[in-house]
């Protein structure tokens, strides 16, 4: 399953200004293409927690895997994903 802005931002993305969207069509495209390059576990995982909201526990039978290995596989995930945008983006200043 891929990212997609809907599953960013939901109902809230429709009360954006036209800057807001395109800042976070930006920043989804940033998003996929980082999970894109995680392996596969990983990415699985990820998508399957936060993207589409499945337990830990379903994510495990789903994928045939360990509970432990998913938590470390979705933990991974996110601090590859932080660690990547945090690079790409200056969270808390203002670049005019």
């Amino acid at each position: 399953s891929s990212i997609t802005e809907s599953n960013l931002n939901g109902k809230a993305h429709a009360g954006l200004s036209p800057l807001d969207k395109l800042v976070n069509k930006e920043v989804v495209g940033d998003v996929q293409k980082i999970i894109s390059a995680l392996p596969e576990d990983q990415a699985s995982s990820f998508n399957l927690r936060d993207m589409q909201g499945y337990s830990y526990i379903e994510i495990s039978e789903i994928l045939g895997i360990s509970l432990s290995s998913v938590k470390v596989n979705i933990f991974r995930a996110r601090k590859h994903l932080k660690q990547k945008l945090e690079g790409s983006y200056r969270y808390g200043t203002e670049e005019i």
